[in-house]
């Protein structure tokens, strides 16, 4: 399977790199998570099942790391097998079987936190319930072939990490590209499922682009299982430690992309939050502390329009902006706050008033169901 004759590797670039990109994307993907549950805390609803499953995709990913990070480090993987020690190459072969599992386990936990995410949005869509379940199904479906492709590619199993053992393996090059081949196939139907139904909406243009752009971030994923699939068709049996560890790259990079992929239409209500806070220290900047007190105690006086977001019956409208200008005597507008500020409404006696306009954009059900998931 392997030769010895090869000459050693000289600082072993390969494992560094292999240790430093997949840590810089764990960071960054726990990063994601955070702002995911941040935005679910925000939101007062409580976690559903596709932030479990995100949660459970980030413990499968970050153990695949740090499996990852011990046997570079630890046991050679990334060197050339000329350079690796004898008795360190059987538990590298071991590791790399306990790791496809745990990548198979983690891809499959964040494409149901996906899929389900999906179904949240569009649950009053019936037939795009059924395309959901079916991906579904094809989804657990591919985690149990890979399950059962690790432990039937050698007869017997300890076959595959000790050589020299009676039984026969099958190639585990064909069943790498196999399995690769069915990877994109999966990441394709769960990137281009919801697309049908956001260019159903109604809703502006623009933001039907907006979304469609969030969701076609899946195929960065896409890409790095197609960079996947190639280097299993070049993998060299006889070299196996050093050329796996290239493939080892993409593998672990798969996971963390998609579940930071997935993360992202949860950030705006964290970002929204962080934005609000920003405009309000501004706002307290700008205005000397006796004009902010002396709006504080206007603000009581002022309930009229402070009630205002929550006096029209129709749930059909939603409110798209306020925007406040305060003239002077002058004539000259000064500006006071734009969008849904704490001084909206307020008069500022005697030299100045306050024009309030309100705008209103009308959208389906489908459409406000959306904006509210997201």
């Amino acid at each position: 399977m392997y030769s010895r004759g090869l000459s050693p590797s000289h600082g072993d670039a390969i494992g560094v790199i292999l240790v430093v990109i997949t840590n810089v994307f764990l960071g960054l993907t726990t990063f994601a998570v955070s702002i995911r549950l941040w935005s679910r805390k925000i939101q007062r609803n409580g976690l559903f099942l596709n932030d479990y499953a995100a949660i459970l995709a980030w413990v499968f990913a970050a153990t695949l790391v740090i499996t990852s990070n011990i046997e570079t480090i630890h046991d050679g993987q990334g060197k050339h097998m000329g350079s690796v020690s004898l008795k360190n190459i059987p538990e590298i072969l071991k590791t790399y079987i306990v790791a496809d599992l745990v990548w198979a386990a983690a891809n499959t936990s964040i494409r149901i936190s996906i899929v389900h995410f999906y179904v949240t949005i569009f649950r009053p869509n019936k037939a795009f319930l059924t395309a959901a379940y079916i991906v579904t199904v094809l989804v657990l479906a591919f985690c149990v072939a890979i399950f059962v492709s690790d432990f039937l590619t050698c007869r017997p199993l300890s076959k595959a990490w000790d050589l020299l053992q009676p039984g026969t393996c099958e190639n585990p090059v064909k069943s790498s590209i196999a399995l690769s081949s069915c990877n994109i196939a999966t990441d394709l139907i769960i990137v281009l499922l919801p697309m049908p139904m956001v260019w159903g909406l109604h809703m502006a243009t623009r933001r039907k682009i907006e979304l469609t752009v969030i969701f076609a971030l899946g195929f960065t994923v896409c890409i790095i299982t197609t960079i996947r699939l190639i280097l299993s068709a070049q993998l060299k049996l006889d070299d196996y430690t050093y050329d796996i560890s290239r493939i080892a790259i993409v593998t672990i990079l798969e996971p963390l992309l998609g579940i930071t992929i997935a993360c992202l239409p949860l950030f705006p209500p964290a970002i929204k939050k962080l934005t609000a806070r920003k405009s309000e220290s501004e706002t307290r900047n700008v205005f000397p502390s006796s004009i902010t007190a002396r709006l504080r105690l206007k603000k009581s006086q002022s309930s009229a329009l402070q009630g205002f977001d929550d006096s029209f019956p129709l749930t059909d409208l939603e409110a798209k902006g306020t925007i406040n200008h305060i003239t002077g005597p002058s004539g000259e507008s000064d500006y006071l706050s734009e969008g849904y500020g704490h001084f909206a409404g307020i008069r500022i006696p005697p030299q100045s008033s306050i024009m309030v306009e309100q705008d209103w954009e009308v959208r389906s059900d489908g459409a406000r169901h959306l904006e509210e998931k997201l």
